[in-house]
């Protein structure tokens, strides 16, 4: 998924507008932790990021999907049924 596709999940979950706004690679470890990461997940997510953005991406045919879509997986998280 995008960070678009992402976005508009959110949107659609919270209705009402989700903006994406790109993170310089030099902030993404002070922005993790901001978000509540300990210092060691915000390295260690910066690393995987890095290592995710300099790799090759599986093509279409290899990615596999689950049975749950993104859509339905972000309006769980923002609406949880209990």
């Amino acid at each position: 998924y995008s960070s678009l596709d992402v976005a508009e999940a959110f949107a659609k979950a919270l209705q009402k507008p989700v903006k994406v706004v790109e993170i310089t690679r030099d902030r993404w470890s002070e922005t993790m932790q901001k978000m509540g990461f300990s210092n060691e997940a915000a390295a260690s997510f910066s690393n995987m990021t890095t290592l995710t953005i300099k790799g090759e991406m599986p093509t279409s045919y290899r990615v596999t999907r689950g049975v749950v879509s993104l859509e339905s997986y972000i309006a769980e998280l923002v609406h949880p049924v209990v």
